[in-house]
Formats: structure tokens, C-alpha cells, sequence
């Protein structure tokens, strides 16, 4: 189980950038649309004081399909690609 959240939306839902310190044992997978595929813009929040992943494009189209674009560190990357394989042959 992981959490999905913007510094903004968590302030905004939380009351505070510092609120909620008890989630922070889940992974974060934030979104800041800026186009980069890196944690370098990262701003601790929520307890968090690394993410896990970061959603940094909306509204792509590929393949025909709208996406949004994700950034997982390398050592993720295998993992991520078994899933999309697994995904595209069960649509098959």
C-alpha cells in the first residue's frame, strides 16, 4: 500500500505540509507535472523525507493512449516493465 499526493494536495486535505507523520511507513508516489523524470525537486512533507516515485507528465498520448508519465529509480525498473509486458500480452 502506498499514498499518492501532491506537497499541495496534502497540505490542502491535511491542514499542513507537517500533518499525518504516521503514513509516512507507506511509500510515496508524488506528482509535480515539471517534465522531469528525477526526485531533485523533492520538498519533505507529510513525514516523507524520500519518495518512491513521482508522476512528473500529464496527459500524454502514446500508442494511441492518454498517459500520464512516472519516474521510479532504476532499480525499480525491471519490476515496472514485467507488469507493462504482462499488461500488453493479457490485452492482446
Amino acid at each position: 500500500m502506498g499514498i499518492y499526493a501532491s506537497a499541495t494536495m496534502w497540505q490542502s486535505i491535511m491542514g499542513s505540509k507537517t500533518a499525518c507523520h504516521g503514513v509516512s511507513s507507506h511509500e510515496l508516489w508524488y506528482a509535480h507535472y515539471d517534465g522531469k523524470p528525477a526526485f531533485s525537486d523533492f520538498a519533505e512533507f507529510g513525514g516523507w523525507t524520500k519518495p518512491t516515485m513521482k508522476q512528473y507528465q500529464g496527459d500524454v498520448t502514446m500508442c494511441g493512449a492518454g498517459i500520464d508519465k512516472n519516474y521510479k529509480p532504476w532499480k525499480y525498473w525491471f519490476v515496472c516493465k514485467i507488469l507493462v509486458d504482462k499488461i500488453t500480452l493479457i490485452s492482446i
